[in-house]
């Protein structure tokens, strides 16, 4: 049961409206009742009586509201009188494929052996996905390739990356110095789907080409990050991945006119826990890691 849902529970029981609390919560009435469904699943019973007026406890619903309280005083007196409380439970985190791949690994491992009480439920999509999730409150944190400007979150820049050119290491491409994005209008691309930011913002640098000429054809779209290193390192053509993601048996190839970087950032609600975890998540990064 994860402690959000106690404290969206409590502010409806506070204000005796969805619509306030959730005004109040800085989410979408859909959002809140959505969570307090999944609430009322975990419990197994309804919390909630909706009426006319508005809603009504259940008796279940009065019970669970007098134990919640108590639980709420309780953990809050821990957080303000430790600041070295330790985190506790489980913690979805809204993420795309590099992140999932190559980022969130080594973060787990090295969070995990300080402290094995905290475990992560990854949801791993494409960035409106992740956006989704987060806004509905599906997820407790986000990593995405760009600031959400919805109401009520917060923005924090974690980390940059690059996106970079690859083919593979027998591929005729591999041996030339520096190659222009003329160079590239007959060449078979490995693409990821549209809705990936990978694919979004290859086809931004590449706009000027693609107006001329259109996409390269043949062209393959595929959703996965594997997939896409597969088919390049199989010599079926040329790749646009993360510099997190490349490896020995890529060519990356040297394009001057070719500049896509982008920043990663934790996104989420404002919640001293949720800090705690993005900091303690920041001092797992290794120190060695290409990830710095």
């Amino acid at each position: 049961m994860e402690l959000r849902r106690i404290q969206y529970f409590m502010e409806i029981s506070k204000t005796g409206s969805f619509s306030k609390a959730a005004t109040r919560l800085k989410l979408t009435q859909p959002a809140l009742s959505h969570q307090i469904m999944l609430l009322e699943k975990e419990t197994g019973y309804p919390l909630f009586y909706r009426i006319r007026e508005g809603i009504r406890l259940t008796p279940e619903g009065n019970r669970f509201m007098i134990k919640a309280a108590a639980f709420i005083e309780s953990y809050t007196d821990l957080m303000g009188s430790n600041e070295n409380i330790r985190l506790r439970g489980s913690y979805t985190l809204a993420v795309g494929g590099t992140v999932a791949a190559w980022v969130l690994p080594e973060i787990m491992k090295n969070m995990n052996q300080k402290n094995s009480q905290i475990s992560f439920d990854i949801r791993e999509g494409d960035s409106e996905e992740n956006k989704n999730a987060l806004i509905r409150g599906d997820a407790d944190l986000g990593i995405l390739t760009g600031p959400i400007k919805s109401r009520g979150f917060q923005n924090k820049p974690f980390l940059k990356d690059e996106i970079v050119a690859v083919v593979s290491r027998d591929s005729p491409l591999a041996l030339q110095k520096k190659i222009s994005l003329r160079q590239l209008r007959k060449e078979r691309f490995i693409l990821f789907h549209p809705e990936s930011s990978i694919r979004k913002l290859t086809d931004r640098s590449l706009h000027s080409m693609i107006q001329k000429n259109g996409h390269p054809a043949p062209l393959t779209e595929l959703r996965s990050v594997e997939s896409v290193l597969r088919f390049v390192k199989m010599g079926l053509g040329i790749g646009f991945i993360s510099r997190l993601s490349l490896d020995e048996d890529l060519q990356l190839l040297d394009m001057p006119d070719f500049p896509v970087e982008r920043t990663f950032y934790f996104c989420f609600r404002d919640s001293k826990e949720i800090k705690l975890l993005i900091s303690q998540m920041e001092s797992s990064m290794p120190e060695n890691s290409s990830i710095q």
